[in-house]
């Protein structure tokens, strides 16, 4: 009785640690109310507040007047919602820049009647036409822009260059007009894109790219026109750039488009980019599942590092074996030192009856990097799978879905979605630049909860997964010379590499739908242990060096995720 009572107040005890009482309560509140609790960090900034401080960022800049672009608004009603669109209307007037002209892109030219606008075009591609602005912004219904909107554009053309396509953050208004549901948009993600239009419609051209681009084909796609052009501006390479603030607010945030005219799109995108594949709804309503087509059933060589914990090794190993549905794999045990007899009674046993099951034994001081490397190089696979031993299968399909992604040319390294004991979120990709160097998306988040933007379940690009469950391609990983066995021999050699990767012209790809638990750093002390705080602060130290400059802000996260609002969920490394 009385060491339950000490066990559960230090629990208590740990999941308060410095926080605030006035944070415990709100978490409290939230919790009772059915909102996701919040990290103690992110009680301290409100959306209103967060929206305040940009608003002065952005009002301060300095616009040399000199350089600055025409800029078209092509103001695109299929609305007759009158009320609302005077309250659009305004908010487009009361601009701290003015556009050099408004366009009126509507059959209805009795209601334009109750505009003032420069021109009156009944078709968008004829509006493309007319517009006298180098710079076209396109503006649906009754969007809300901000006062800051065209100023921003300016600024951002200003300090960036020339783009063919610009997009920024949205938001939502409600009744009362207070701005809520942000959503902070990643630089272009193609694979995040495929999934979901999360960039939206209300987009910004450069009219000279509009008309090489052909313009809208509203006659097939009426529901889907904007889309359809930004999947054929990625097939040309076009320049597509994010603006890192919320501009706008939208009445169709989260699915702008119709699910079902996207994946018609899609479907045509992907024939003329010669990609075999097939297209079904995503695990989040109104998304899109691509599966790329086997092309053949390559070869994959599965790397688990262990000492001891059997416990943990056969549960990981018999996960594999009795649950995974892609059968063309070998498993390479890499023993780093084991002296229970139990695990090396059931190491032998397990490779002695098993002719795809190899053991290999190094008995030198743990470095998770020389282990893999070594184990590589007596791979006989085309892909190599490292696989940490406190790792378990969940899904049959969770191999060949790493595989699927990882056959097509242009990925170099394929990520999964790893889960706690308690069904909540470890790894759903990672972020370069949170904690100490890069931390967890989503962590803590409930397994079923798409969370924000619904990423956590969509397949997409990162800049890095977890080594916990990272599967490669031999012939890149030698050819990049591996993980780096002198500076980061156990923190941080899965980020390096993968950043590597990146570098090189490869993705990184994670994939929802390759499931696995991950009972995190049971095998070993933590990197935060008095024993360890000396080589971890160096690691750090090498990575912020060698990668600092390069990676100043992850392009596929945001780079406000500091001063994010109190309903943005996605998670930061614990």
């Amino acid at each position: 009785m009385l060491k339950n009572l000490i066990k559960n107040f230090k629990n208590l005890s740990a999941a308060i640690g410095n926080e605030a009482p006035s944070h415990i309560l709100k978490n409290a509140w939230r919790k009772l109310t059915g909102q996701t609790p919040l990290a103690p960090e992110h009680l301290g900034m409100s959306y209103k507040k967060y929206c305040k401080a940009r608003a002065q960022v952005m009002r301060a800049r300095q616009i040399d007047l000199s350089k600055r672009h025409s800029i078209s608004i092509l103001w695109i009603v299929k609305s007759a919602d009158v009320a609302k669109l005077k309250t659009s209307y305004r908010a487009i007037k009361k601009q701290r820049f003015s556009a050099d002209e408004i366009i009126w892109v509507s059959d209805d030219q009795t209601l334009a009647q109750q505009f003032t606008t420069d021109a009156q075009c009944k078709d968008l591609n004829e509006a493309i036409h007319q517009a006298s602005g180098n710079y076209l912004i396109l503006l649906h219904d009754s969007v809300h822009v901000y006062d800051t909107f065209i100023q921003e554009v300016h600024w951002q053309l200003q300090t960036q260059g020339q783009k063919d396509i610009l997009y920024t953050c949205e938001d939502q208004l409600d009744s009362s007009q207070k701005r809520n549901t942000p959503v902070f948009k990643p630089a272009l993600n193609v694979d995040l894109l495929y999934a979901q239009n999360y960039i939206g419609n209300n987009i910004i051209l450069r009219k000279e790219f509009a008309l090489q681009n052909k313009g809208f084909d509203i006659a097939n796609y009426p529901d889907a026109y904007v889309y359809d052009f930004l999947c054929k501006a990625v097939e040309v390479n076009a320049n597509i750039y994010r603006i890192p603030e919320v501009l706008y607010a939208s009445n169709r945030l989260s699915q702008p488009s119709s699910p079902f005219a996207e994946r018609a799109v899609l479907t045509e995108h992907m024939q003329r980019t010669g990609q075999t594949v097939y297209l079904s709804d995503g695990i989040e309503a109104g998304t899109t599942r691509v599966q790329y087509q086997f092309e053949e059933n390559p070869a994959v060589s599965i790397i688990i590092p262990f000492k001891d914990k059997v416990e943990l090794l056969q549960q990981c190993i018999e996960s594999i074996v009795g649950r995974t549905t892609y059968l063309n794999y070998e498993i390479i045990l890499v023993d780093n030192g084991s002296v229970e007899a139990a695990t090396l009674e059931y190491s032998k046993a397990f490779t002695a009856k098993r002719l795809n099951a190899h053991y290999i034994r190094m008995d030198i001081p743990f470095n998770f990097s020389a282990l893999n490397n070594a184990a590589v190089a007596k791979c006989a696979g085309d892909f190599v799978l490292f696989l940490n031993n406190d790792t378990q299968a969940i899904n049959p399909d969770w191999l060949r879905e790493m595989v699927r992604e990882l056959q097509r040319p242009n990925v170099g390294i394929v990520g999964a979605k790893l889960l706690y004991a308690d069904e909540t979120v470890q790894h759903a990709g990672v972020i370069y630049g949170l904690g100490d160097v890069a931390g967890h998306s989503f962590r803590h988040l409930e397994d079923e909860d798409g969370g924000h933007m619904q990423r956590a379940n969509l397949i997409q690009e990162y800049l890095a997964v977890t080594g916990a469950c990272l599967m490669t391609k031999k012939d890149l990983f030698l050819r990049l010379n591996g993980f780096d066995e002198e500076n980061l021999g156990i923190a941080y050699n899965d980020i390096d590499y993968c950043l590597k990767v990146h570098q090189s012209g490869y993705k990184v790809i994670y994939t929802p739908y390759a499931k696995l638990y991950h009972y995190e750093s049971k095998s070993r002390a933590c990197d935060l242990s008095d024993k360890e705080a000396d080589r971890y602060n160096k690691e750090c130290i090498f990575m912020k060096e060698k990668w600092g400059e390069l990676y100043q802000a992850d392009p596929f996260f945001h780079p406000h995720l500091d001063d994010r609002a109190e309903d943005f969920s996605l998670r930061r490394n614990a």
